[in-house]
């Protein structure tokens, strides 16, 4: 979110009927609520915990899904893509932070990744897609079709079975 909180000023200057949804909870939930009212913008809604099952109705009311990992949170505890197959799975573009083992967004071309730790990069990438709606239908059925192809959950369970064999 260090990169992402400071990104919602810039898109929301540039697109006036923008809207933010903040899906989950987290020990850094505080901080971020008290970045947030720095804006001054009723546009930021947090919802708190929500249940796997509800939040891809969350995920499903997105234009564009954005997760911005950071370097440090990469290279302290690793990567764990599960979001990004969800937003994939919901036909839901994505921006995200460029992280390596995530190049199959661009790669199969259902995403943008921005680099890492730049809040205006991902500002520009998120106002791109906003702006884009036939670019967001096509980055969304790209990554519906990648999503029941490659990461279902047997495929997952297969990948994290072979990383334990390994």
């Amino acid at each position: 979110m260090e990169t992402f909180i400071p990104a919602i000023p810039i898109v929301a200057e540039d697109t006036k009927k923008v809207r933010f949804l903040l899906v989950g909870d987290g020990p850094e939930m505080s901080k971020i609520q008290k970045k947030i009212l720095q804006f001054k913008n009723k546009e930021v809604l947090l919802t708190g915990r929500v249940s796997y099952k509800e939040a891809v109705r969350y995920i499903n009311a997105f234009d564009v899904g954005v997760a911005p990992f950071i370097r440090e949170r990469n290279e302290s505890i690793g990567l764990s893509p599960l979001k990004i197959y969800d937003y994939a799975a919901c036909s839901v573009p994505i921006v995200l932070s460029r992280i390596k083992g995530l190049e199959i967004l661009e790669k199969k071309n259902f995403g943008v990744l921005v680099e890492l730790d730049d809040p205006v990069a991902m500002a520009n990438s998120i106002i791109s897609l906003l702006k884009n709606s036939k670019l967001r239908r096509k980055l969304g059925k790209n990554g519906r079709k990648i999503a029941e192809k490659e990461f279902s959950w047997q495929r997952v369970a297969e990948q994290i079975l072979n990383k334990i064999k390994d």
